[in-house]
């Protein structure tokens, strides 16, 4: 009961609906509202409600004895999930086969901003890795503060992030990296951190932050895709999930399928997605378009710039 109505969601020609009515002798019936038909509907049946592209309006009418009550439906064919891309930091939601929900968005164009929390979880953790490790490899020691690739940890995509023989490092001496919108230089792996972290040296200040977590660092090198990013290959989304020994890299498709020893050359990076309200270089964004990659932003001095592309847009900070 949404305000006296209610939102049916489908995906196909024909949405199933289940009454749930309580008490007898009730009556229930489902009226479109542009022509007339009309549909019976049974306490604990399904009935099957033919569908459209768009929004139509339905009347549900109740009667129980003599009380008589009328209710505004709408049937909304949503969009589907996978026209969003995978955020940083979180995972495709695993699709119930029994639950539409599961893989639907809300209205019929998905918004990253709007459909977040329906589409995606955060990914699994290699604490919860049962997979198994090569040989003498044993689960990482810091595996409950590693992300696997998707929603649950699996042998295929995260045996080689999740097990190690030692203290696995992102990262070495002298690479340069993106800390907090500045190039800075990685002076050596923090041994005092439980987690993976690293002491640096930036460039513009000399700064040397300690202990610095890898999560919050990225390669400036952009020929160079970590695991578990996200790229353009074969002009398909994909992400990285191993390394070769010989710099190539293996990728996963969205469908499921994979490619092995892809080259650097032959993968592009996904522009990066700003939420709404981050202070960006002074800025706040007011609008996101995801299909687009462009934006609309608020300056301070109260002027607005539209169709800004994300590549001209730096984050302030990343805490």
């Amino acid at each position: 009961d949404i305000d006296r109505g209610f939102v049916c969601r489908a995906d196909t020609e024909e949405a199933r609906v289940v009454p749930a009515l309580t008490g007898s002798g009730i009556a229930a019936q489902l009226i479109r509202q542009t022509s007339g038909e009309a549909y019976l509907l049974h306490a604990g049946v399904v009935s099957s409600i033919p569908m459209e592209r768009g929004r139509h309006f339905y009347t549900l009418h109740v009667q129980a004895g003599d009380a008589k009550a009328g209710y505004p439906v709408v049937f909304v064919w949503v969009a589907p999930c996978t026209d969003l891309p995978v955020p940083s930091g979180k995972a495709r939601r695993i699709v119930d086969p029994n639950r539409a929900k599961t893989h639907m968005c809300l209205e019929e164009t998905c918004s990253l901003t709007r459909d977040i929390d329906v589409c995606f979880v955060s990914p699994g953790r290699c604490s919860s890795y049962s997979g198994g490790c090569k040989g003498n490899d044993t689960l990482r020691s810091d595996a409950n503060d590693v992300g696997c690739l998707e929603a649950v940890c699996s042998i295929e995509n995260d045996q080689e992030l999740c097990c190690s023989s030692g203290v696995m490092t992102m990262f070495a001496p002298g690479d340069q990296v993106w800390y907090r919108g500045h190039k800075a230089d990685v002076f050596q792996v923090d041994k005092n951190s439980s987690a993976e972290a690293y002491d640096l040296v930036v460039e513009h200040d000399h700064n040397m932050p300690s202990a610095v977590p890898a999560k919050d660092l990225r390669r400036v090198d952009p020929q160079t895709y970590l695991r578990g990013e996200e790229v353009i290959a074969k002009g398909q989304k994909a992400h990285v999930t191993s390394v070769s020994d010989d710099g190539s890299y293996n990728v996963k498709f969205q469908d499921g399928s994979h490619s092995h020893h892809v080259k650097a050359s032959e993968l592009q990076k996904v522009p990066y997605y700003f939420f709404p309200n981050f202070d960006t270089l002074g800025k706040d964004i007011l609008e996101s378009r995801p299909g687009d990659i462009v934006y609309e932003v608020l300056f301070e001095d109260g002027s607005k710039k539209q169709a800004v592309e994300a590549g001209d847009i730096m984050l302030l900070h990343q805490d």
